[in-house]
């Protein structure tokens, strides 16, 4: 195993929620699935709370951050259209990211990468 393999196993969800709360605003409590945040732009992130892997939704992606997979099992490497499926509490914790919206999950690897996500997030 190679230590970004090593970071990505170590790297979870109670710590990705964590960065987040620190350097986002929350939308409101949390459900058991999904943890909501906005940016003072208005750009929302939901976190994926009971996966093992970090995984986050975003309105946005760039492609030249390292660190994140576009993840989609329908459409791999690709967003999530407006009329596919995903999380029903994404409607009460990141409405901008539910279904009826084109939303990107995203795997993220490293605390790191997702500092760096979100800080190029909150340039936007």
């Amino acid at each position: 195993m190679n230590t970004t393999e090593m970071n990505s196993l170590s790297f979870n969800p109670v710590q990705a929620e964590a960065v987040l709360d620190t350097m986002l605003r929350r939308i409101c409590d949390p459900t058991k699935k999904i943890a909501g945040f906005v940016t003072q732009s208005g750009k929302q992130v939901a976190l994926n709370r009971d996966t093992k892997r970090v995984q986050v939704w975003s309105e946005v992606f760039c492609p030249s951050l390292a660190g994140l997979q576009v993840t989609n099992s329908k459409l791999p490497g690709q967003p999530y259209p407006e009329e596919q499926t995903r999380n029903c509490h994404l409607a009460s914790q990141a409405p901008k990211l539910a279904t009826g919206n084109r939303a990107y999950l995203l795997t993220v690897e490293s605390k790191t990468d997702l500092i760096a996500f979100v800080e190029w997030l909150k340039k936007l």
